[in-house]
């Protein structure tokens, strides 16, 4: 029997050359630190290095971007990811959805949120 592995969206993306097709578009990402390739390098690490400038900011869920919020109902304010500088625009604290603002001179907002399937797991 031939072994599987599995294949992470981003993964894909950036390794079948799917990404270049937004090389000349402004990207959003919602995500937050527990998203990362099978080598564990963030996934908005390997997009930053493969769209530069082109990843504008980021979208952060419920229990904050650096997944810190664990209590249920904890608000996360915007931030600043240390990195790149890049935004972090929270989507559950002063707001729940992108406000128009947010998505001008937007043409993709990309989704890397790993689910694992059970209730307790409560963003988007």
């Amino acid at each position: 029997m031939k072994e599987q592995s599995l294949k992470l969206g981003v993964e894909t993306l950036l390794n079948e050359g799917y990404y270049k097709r937004y090389l000349n578009q402004n990207l959003a990402l919602l995500t937050n630190q527990s998203a990362c390739l099978k080598s564990l390098t963030l996934s908005y690490f390997a997009l930053r290095e493969a769209l530069g400038e082109r990843l504008k900011f980021i979208f952060s869920p419920q229990h904050g971007f650096f997944f810190e919020k664990q209590a249920n109902m904890v608000a996360s304010n915007d931030e600043v990811e240390p990195f790149f500088g890049l935004r972090v625009v929270s989507l559950y604290g002063p707001r729940l959805k992108p406000e128009p603002k947010h998505l001008q001179g937007i043409d993709v907002v990309l989704v890397d949120l790993p689910y694992v399937g059970c209730r307790v797991y409560t963003y988007i």
